[in-house]
């Protein structure tokens, strides 16, 4: 159940990093 939020948020942190 959380693996959904957890991926999402995985991307969102990923997505955060690359745009630093």
């Amino acid at each position: 159940v959380s693996e959904g939020i957890g991926k999402a948020g995985d991307k969102l942190t990923s997505e955060a990093n690359e745009h630093r």
